[in-house]
């Protein structure tokens, strides 16, 4: 069951991602967002007036954010929708790199400076989703079905 994410909820959120991505605070405020058992959602506020019944909708609004982990994971589609506002803790893929990512191995040495914690993975200016830095490597976080649907003229 999902209920509204309170002010203090919503604020903590704006502030982590303002702080790790770089994230302007204020985008969060242009939508309505609930917290379900273990996921943050977000939609336009007009759409919270609607019901699934009303509607026949599944699911309302956009998975934003996995609430399992602390602080929670963006998504990977939070990640791509909102990629042009980030400005932090970016690592842009080289080839090899994203050769290595799409394979699951580890960027050895490639988040040297970058405190420990969630990055977004770039190629070619696009935001792909994201990976975690353990000391200076970066592990991949991309899902599976993104990491096989990708073209190899993409490298």
């Amino acid at each position: 069951m999902r209920h509204s994410l309170s002010n203090d909820d919503l604020a903590e959120l704006a502030s982590y991602m303002e702080a790790r991505f770089g994230l302007d605070r204020n985008i969060f405020q242009s939508y309505h967002w609930e917290k379900s058992a273990h996921d943050f959602w977000m939609m336009p506020k007009e759409l919270s007036d609607f019901t699934a019944i009303d509607e026949e909708i599944e699911k309302r609004g956009l998975r934003a954010f996995n609430g399992d982990k602390k602080p929670p994971k963006p998504t990977t589609i939070f990640i791509q929708r909102f990629s042009r506002h980030f400005s932090k803790n970016i690592i842009d893929l080289s080839e090899s790199d994203f050769k290595d990512i799409i394979d699951k191995k580890l960027l050895i040495g490639r988040a040297i400076g970058i405190e420990r914690g969630f990055v977004l993975l770039r190629r070619y200016g696009v935001c792909l989703g994201c990976g975690f830095t353990r000391g200076d490597d970066v592990e991949s976080h991309l899902p599976k079905r993104l990491t096989h649907s990708i073209s190899p003229k993409f490298l």
